[in-house]
């Protein structure tokens, strides 16, 4: 009887300048509780001015690679590692989260539960999430339930033979990688699942509203790059979005103009803070289940609200530049 091989699990962790967190990080890939499967861990180090690399190369049990590029993104990365990795199963983990430690037993088990399905990912929990009003709320981002998705985050599980047969992320993009790859993926039949277990703790870092702003202004370039590039396809994934994070500032624009003009701009502000207030108050009815003070539900209402300004200006210079270069 011939035996069968191990399966191997390829770990790829992406980071720059991460010396902070990055030792924590590789020992919860190293800690993990596998059986029935070996375990290859490779980092891929974006050029960090920190110690980082240093910090890779003193566990003997990860490979350390620098990626030496002068333009460095998470796409160049995760490729990078992905042509070096030898598993059929990829773990993604970036250099600042905590993997937990039963998290690539259970991804491996629903991964292998049915051949279609291409990438699971799980919980994510923020690690400080008291630590100030822009990680708190953001924290409530994170809470998604389990299911069938069209798209993923950068932790994530995967099926190798999906990503060969996707062509890897593409290179070209700074931002919105993750999207343009499972887009593929799902045209090539794969399916992405969120399953109902803890996968990673993060450590968002954002102590400044300069942080939240400009993580605004990344997610609409996001948006403005995914929806310009399949606006034509049949689902136009991410084409509404974009022009919803266009049509509401510029509705609460007209709202302030309008108001100002027939009334004053003071009323114009208490007519849009009105505004505001009351779709707060529905987002968080309708989050009441994973999100139990109202509080923090009115919060998250506000915030949802509030970050499409960042994500408005993001998406505008993004369009601006495709404009540019036609």
């Amino acid at each position: 009887m011939i035996s069968q091989p191990t399966p191997l699990i390829s770990v790829i962790v992406i980071g720059l300048n991460e010396e902070n967190l990055l030792s924590r990080s590789l020992q919860s890939v190293l800690a993990s509780q596998l059986q029935g499967c070996d375990l290859e861990v490779i980092y891929v180090d974006s050029g960090s001015i920190d110690n980082s690399f240093n910090i890779a190369q003193s566990f003997h049990q990860v490979t350390a690679l620098n990626l030496n590029n002068p333009m460095p993104s998470a796409a160049k990365a995760r490729n990078f590692g992905l042509k070096r990795a030898k598993g059929d199963f990829i773990q993604f983990l970036d250099g600042d989260s905590i993997l937990h430690e039963n998290w690539l037993q259970t991804a491996y088990a629903h991964i292998c539960s049915r051949d279609d399905v291409a990438c699971v990912f799980g919980g994510l929990v923020e690690s400080h999430p008291e630590a100030n009003i822009y990680t708190h709320v953001c924290t409530f981002d994170w809470h998604i339930p389990p299911g069938e998705y069209r798209l993923c985050g950068g932790n994530s599980f995967w099926r190798k033979s999906f990503l060969d047969a996707a062509g890897y992320f593409d290179e070209t993009l700074s931002a919105g990688e993750e999207p343009d790859l499972c887009y593929h993926v799902r045209q090539l039949g794969g399916r992405i699942l969120c399953i109902d277990a803890p996968m990673v703790e993060h450590d968002l870092e954002m102590n400044t509203f300069q942080q939240y702003w400009q993580r605004g202004i990344t997610n609409g370039k996001a948006y403005a790059v995914i929806g310009l590039r399949y606006r034509h396809s049949k689902e136009k994934l991410w084409f509404k979005e974009m022009l919803r994070n266009f049509v509401e500032p510029l509705t609460w624009l007209i709202v302030i103009v309008s108001a100002s003009y027939f009334f004053s701009f003071g009323i114009a502000l208490i007519i849009l803070f009105s505004l505001w207030f009351l779709r707060a108050v529905k987002i968080a009815l309708n989050n009441k289940k994973r999100i139990h003070k109202l509080t923090d539900g009115l919060l998250y209402g506000f915030h949802l609200q509030f970050v499409r300004l960042p994500t408005f200006w993001g998406q505008l210079k993004m369009c601006t530049k495709y404009l540019k270069s036609r």
